[in-house]
């Protein structure tokens, strides 16, 4: 799991920041949290905005001011989320809605449509990794190495393999990466069923892949489209 950097004190607001112990007994507000019921309780953040994986409130500050490094916001789409200052982890996932790009290697699988959210696309890489014996982990770590040193992905941001990114973002990355990764495989390492298929018209950027299973299994679209 991701560590965290917890923020010392505690907010009323914010439903998963620690209590202070400077007093004894507690009560719950209506958001969960433990507060004391002697004396002053724990002051507000001064403002706050929402994790956009679980919606629960968050401080609203700059990184710098919380840790003087960044441990809200994914790098590319600039979303912040709790989960990397949450002492209890992000409610609603498995803790890695916001997560650093070297940690993309925890997959033991490809998700399904990872290549073009094409299936069929996504089960021939599948089945050359597992031809070649490469594990997934060390795949992925493969195609961060591309990306690091050459594939410019995000222009708008430079990322390194400490840089967070948000499951989204970071899925996105793989797809891309995937598809340079497939592009590289020589035609020689694939079955002969695989490279006798025709060119999709459309290569690539093809909308009928996605959700048309014969026209996703009938062409190849490991190309650039046709002009």
């Amino acid at each position: 799991m991701p560590t965290y950097i917890p923020i010392n004190g505690g907010c009323v607001v914010c439903a998963w920041l620690p209590p202070t112990n400077d007093y004894h007994g507690s009560s719950s507000s209506n958001v969960g949290i433990n507060l004391v019921d002697r004396g002053p309780r724990i002051n507000e953040c001064s403002a706050h905005c929402y994790c956009a994986c679980c919606n629960r409130p968050m401080p609203f500050q700059t990184t710098l001011q919380l840790h003087g490094m960044n441990r809200t916001e994914c790098e590319v789409c600039r979303h912040t989320f709790c989960s990397l200052i949450n002492p209890h982890g992000c409610s609603t996932c498995d803790g890695y809605c916001l997560s650093r790009v070297q940690d993309l290697t925890r997959y033991n699988s490809i998700p399904r449509t990872l290549l073009l959210n094409n299936r069929i696309e996504t089960r021939i890489l599948d089945d050359y990794l597992t031809s070649q014996g490469i594990s997934i982990p060390i795949f992925i770590s493969q195609c961060l190495s591309l990306y690091i040193n050459t594939t410019v992905i995000y222009p708008s941001c430079i990322l390194n393999e400490n840089s967070l990114i948000c499951k989204n973002c970071g899925e996105y990355l793989l797809s891309q990466l995937a598809y340079q990764y497939r592009v590289s495989i020589c035609s020689d390492e694939l079955p002969n069923d695989v490279i006798t298929k025709p060119n999709c018209y459309y290569g690539r950027y093809c909308r009928y892949q996605s959700y048309n299973y014969h026209h996703a299994r009938r062409f190849n679209h490991i190309c650039e489209r046709s002009f």
